[in-house]
């Protein structure tokens, strides 16, 4: 979690940076990215998964689209990249003969491709749209806060009584699920109150700017500022 905060804290600090830098400003844009990747690499290599998310979202245009011929491939690659765990044995045995890289980086590989394949391939952002998998993508953060507990709670006295895995990991599983569910129904209304606040807010911005008195010199800049009428 401590990751996820600073990374998240990273995301939104570069993200402002860069909408500031117009794409007339081509070499502060790359020396910004650059000294954020060394300085990410540098301090925790999985910080840099947040700037290159930062890059992609900023980058990858709506217009972009890419087949399924060549999405179903790209996947696979993708796939086989986020199995990687730094030991180069079995199906991973050439990475053996490779220069040493850490398995963050082939994991950000892959988590790259398979976030460009689902925002420019439609086959792919149809299947993930269909209201199952937004019910399964709501349930991931509370199943991520949860499972931890369960598993070294509940699973661990399942598994000394029965040490039987598959029937430790169907527990655990079921009861992961079970008690992800009252976190999530909060997460519903946490963000349902935030967001109404925030509509709230903005629309009363917007009803003091259209009752604001207009000062008489704002009135003579404006009536100064039409063209005149040719008569």
């Amino acid at each position: 979690m401590k990751i996820e905060l600073i990374g998240s804290l990273i995301s939104f600090g570069l993200a402002l940076l860069l909408s500031r830098l117009r794409k007339s400003h081509p070499f502060a844009t790359i020396l910004l990215v650059g000294a954020m990747l060394v300085f990410c690499h540098l301090t925790t290599p999985y910080y840099t998964a947040f700037v290159c998310g930062v890059l992609l979202a900023r980058w990858l245009g709506d217009e972009a689209t890419i087949s399924l011929r060549v999405a179903a491939p790209a996947l696979a690659v993708a796939l086989y990249l986020l199995g990687y765990s730094d030991n180069p044995i079995g199906a991973y045995g050439l990475f053996a003969k490779l220069p040493s890289v850490s398995f963050v980086y082939m994991a950000l590989a892959g988590s790259l491709v398979v976030i460009a394949l689902t925002q420019t391939c439609e086959e792919f952002r149809r299947v993930l749209s269909n209201r199952a998998m937004g019910f399964v993508g709501e349930l991931s953060f509370p199943l991520y806060l949860i499972h931890a507990l369960v598993i070294c709670s509940l699973g661990a006295d399942m598994f000394i009584r029965s040490r039987s895995f598959a029937a430790t990991a169907f527990v655990v599983v079921i009861a992961s699920v079970m008690a992800a569910m009252p976190i999530l129904w909060f997460n519903r209304r946490w963000v349902a109150g935030v967001n109404s606040l925030t509509e709230w807010m903005l629309a009363t911005k917007r009803a003091r700017a259209a009752i604001q008195p207009i000062s008489p010199i704002e009135i003579a800049e404006k009536a100064a500022a039409k063209p005149e009428i040719a008569t």
